[in-house]
């Protein structure tokens, strides 16, 4: 799901924080003048992004892939 999809539809959540994580996404919020949800929408799609990449390397991994350093991929894709 991307970012646009995610503000398409939405449905009404409740999850229970901290006071601490309460006041600094408030904090957030404000010096950024966006709202709270935005802050918690886009910070849930990241992580459940990093999510699936791990799933998906795990899979990788488990089918006999094997890494390749960031430094050799760039080489390959010559940049």
């Amino acid at each position: 799901m991307t970012t646009a999809t995610a503000r398409k539809a939405s449905e009404p959540a409740a999850i229970r924080i901290s006071k601490d994580i309460d006041r600094a996404l408030s904090h957030a919020a404000k010096d950024f003048g966006i709202t709270r949800a935005s802050i918690v929408k886009n910070a849930l799609l990241e992580y459940l992004e990093d999510m699936a990449d791990s799933k998906a390397i795990g899979e990788a991994k488990a089918k006999g892939g094997k890494p390749i350093p960031f430094s050799e991929l760039k080489k390959e894709l010559g940049l």
